[in-house]
């Protein structure tokens, strides 16, 4: 599905000399052998990094969106590196002197994104993702909302029907979402929430830190000794928040993943043999709860005519299946 969503902004090029001295504060004097750009990101650039004397590789990460993201991604590195597999963060500043963006250093992860695996693979990978994913969701806040560089919350908000549909008017009220959705499936989505948007609520324990764009594509695994997949890195924390677990489950149910059977179910009993609750219908709470990620996704000023319509089939699906389901 994301691979034919087009970029928010255009890559940033580099040349060689732009490469060392964007990485001399983390590795002074080290000449580069070799440098490419990764491709797969939407908004950020990425390049891979080959240093003379250093066989692994580096990344080189350059936040195109907001400083504050790109600070509060190294700042979770730096917490979670003691719970979960994370690139190592050898260096992160607000401001870069080559392009002033905010950008960071991490080493180079190698593995296979999750949605490259199939059949037993995802399912054994399912089971690593579980253990990862309540060890994520363990860590917990006061409050739902965003949280800013030093990992505070700097604006709450409520997940509950009157949130939802707060968030919705919200993020409509001076946008491009309301257009794009276009006045009947906008009143569909309206009442739908009004309607349905309370199952979002019982998520059992307290506000927790969650992922918030845990896709196939930032989650890398590596074959172990035993031939079971283990998980080598969750990358690309820009979008976590204080939230509940839905927010990452419902990434999980979308396609590709969500079409592997065996897959979703694999994650729910790692998950929970890990500590991690769920609540009865979970993935209905998942797919109700995935409508913030689609509103927001709507409502995104640089969103191409792709994304904007995948932004629409899914709110239209969400809608049609809790709807049959509840007759």
């Amino acid at each position: 599905m994301r691979q034919s969503w087009e970029r928010d902004s255009a890559e940033i090029a580099l040349d060689r000399a732009a490469v060392a001295k964007l990485l001399a504060p983390a590795f002074p004097g080290a000449a580069v052998t070799r440098f490419e750009r990764v491709r797969g990101g939407l908004v950020n650039t990425n390049y891979r990094v080959v240093l003379a004397g250093r066989s692994a590789p580096v990344l080189l990460r350059i936040y195109q969106r907001d400083a504050i993201q790109g600070l509060k991604e190294a700042a979770l590195i730096r917490r979670l590196e003691s719970r979960v597999p994370v690139p190592e963060l050898f260096y992160a500043a607000e401001t870069n002197p080559v392009t002033g963006h905010a950008y960071s250093i991490l080493s180079w992860i190698e593995g296979r994104r999750l949605d490259a695996l199939a059949g037993e693979q995802l399912n054994s990978a399912g089971r690593a993702l579980g253990a990862a994913l309540a060890n994520v969701h363990a860590l917990k806040f006061d409050r739902f909302g965003f949280l800013g560089a030093d990992l505070k919350l700097v604006h709450p908000i409520d997940l509950d029907r009157d949130g939802l549909l707060a968030y919705l008017e919200h993020s409509f009220v001076a946008g491009p979402g309301a257009a794009r959705l276009g006045p009947e499936l906008l009143s569909a989505l309206r009442n739908f929430i009004e309607r349905e948007g309370e199952k979002i609520s019982p998520w059992p324990g307290a506000p927790c830190l969650v992922h918030g764009d845990c896709n196939g594509s930032n989650l890398l695994f590596r074959q172990g000794a035993d031939g079971a997949w283990e998980l080598a890195a969750i990358l690309d924390w820009e979008f976590a928040f204080s939230g509940t677990p839905g927010f990452d489950f419902a990434h999980l149910l979308r396609p590709p993943l969500g079409q592997h059977a065996g897959f979703a179910d694999a994650v729910a009993a790692s998950y929970r043999d890990a500590g991690g609750a769920l609540p009865p219908g979970w993935r209905t709470v998942a797919r109700i709860t995935d409508l913030f990620a689609w509103i927001d996704i709507a409502s995104r000023p640089d969103a191409g005519a792709n994304v904007i319509e995948d932004a629409r089939n899914f709110i239209r699906a969400i809608i049609a299946r809790q709807t049959t389901q509840s007759r």
